[in-house]
């Protein structure tokens, strides 16, 4: 077998290779370890062997050991070779790692490798909840939806979903002349339905009334905009346990004429709650989220008091944390004020409206702002994913408490 060449050049990725190869050529011989270094030490190449001899000859001139073991010998070219903030980086890079432009297959090779070489062990869950979270929104959604078991099957799920979207893109034809275009109000030819010449169309419907063109329009200009806006959907998966202080009742209907807005998203992997309510003058972040995720906090630079969050009276707000969280293609980091609330684990209030020049649109209850070039629109849960939602948390709060 050939021992691969070193030329120590200040590449971790590279070095991590050697590294690797060399190994399993000792797995497939008995060597002493005294053999190990010599073997290793023998295809250093340019830098690496004056490097090598050097250091053999300071250990002899400080009347040192010379190197015996190939722990011993890995353990100083690590050193050598691969700089401090390298894991930092990798946790960074594994952090904002997404699908973009790279194929399903791709994406998760490069997330594995990024978890091998950050040495990340995590339970399945959260790998596939970090998964899902950077896939494209059009495949995402799909695989959500879907059943799964493990890691494997969420990969080839979504590997799927990808030739189906390829498959149904080829397949979608462009009219090429004006006669192959539909109206859909007058159902005529050569024309669209925001030129129709039938301004008066009529439409009878099962119930007898008849409901004029001028009646439908803009109810058709809302589908319209509906159809070319990008929306964020609420993060699904297991919710991080939080405390309901705030009364549920069953909701008959989807509509959001009484509802503040609540949605999900990621946190660290983890599925948590978030409220949007201009009412609130900062950005507040759960004591029990930071906890529960082990979170470092920050002194806050102007302690305050406040007492309106929970039921204890008035507390003092000496912590603060910047929040990392992604709700569907919505990345974000956002300073939150860390205290004991009881509604929810994350509120945006009038600061993050305001520095995301957010528009509010009041009957659908939706955000709609730009971010990074990109436009986004955040979706609202229903009343009654909202009611059960915090039923369920309710409830594994109170065993949370009875396990403390």
């Amino acid at each position: 077998m050939n021992i691969p060449p070193f030329h120590g050049k200040t590449d971790p990725e590279a070095y991590l290779e050697w590294e690797k190869k060399i190994e399993h050529i000792f797995e497939c011989h008995n060597y002493s370890e005294r053999k190990k270094v010599q073997i290793a030490a023998l295809e250093f190449t340019h830098y690496a062997i004056n490097w090598w001899n050097q250091l053999t000859v300071n250990r002899r001139r400080n009347g040192e050991h010379l190197v015996s073991t190939w722990d011993e010998m890995k353990a100083i070219m690590r050193k050598r070779f691969i700089p401090t903030h390298y894991h930092r980086e990798l946790l960074r890079k594994l952090q904002n790692l997404t699908q973009g432009s790279m194929s399903v297959e791709d994406y998760f090779k490069e997330m594995e490798l990024a978890m091998i070489r950050a040495n990340i062990e995590e339970d399945q869950e959260t790998t596939i909840a970090r998964f899902v979270s950077g896939l494209n929104p059009e495949i995402a959604d799909t695989v959500e939806l879907q059943y799964y078991v493990d890691l494997e099957e969420v990969v080839h799920l979504a590997m799927k979903v990808e030739k189906q979207l390829k498959r149904k893109g080829k397949q979608m034809v462009t009219p090429s002349r004006n006669r192959d275009i539909q109206c859909f109000k007058c159902l005529g030819r050569g024309h669209i339905a925001s030129q129709c010449p039938n301004r008066h169309t009529m439409v009878i419907r099962e119930s007898g009334e008849i409901e004029t063109d001028s009646e439908k329009e803009e109810e058709d200009d809302t589908i319209e905009e509906e159809v070319n806006e990008n929306v964020d959907f609420p993060a699904d998966g297991e919710v991080l346990v939080v405390k309901r202080s705030l009364n549920t009742q069953v909701v008959q209907s989807n509509q959001q004429r009484e509802n503040i807005f609540h949605t999900r998203c990621h946190i660290n992997g983890k599925v948590c709650f978030v409220i949007i309510d201009g009412g609130s003058c900062t950005n507040v972040a759960s004591t029990l989220m930071v906890q529960k995720l082990g979170l470092e906090t920050t002194k806050h630079p102007h302690p305050y008091k406040l007492q309106w969050l929970n039921n204890g009276g008035e507390l003092k707000v000496t912590k603060q944390f910047l929040i990392s969280f992604s709700i569907g293609s919505y990345k974000d980091e956002v300073l939150c004020d860390v205290v004991p609330m009881h509604a929810t684990h994350m509120l945006l209030g009038r600061s993050w409206q305001f520095d995301r020049k957010v528009m509010h649109d009041g009957y659908r209850n939706r955000y709609s702002f730009t971010y990074d070039g990109k436009k986004h629109t955040l979706a609202p849960l229903s009343p009654q994913q909202v009611h059960d939602g915090q039923v369920h948390l309710k409830k594994s709060f109170e065993e949370f408490k009875e396990k403390e």
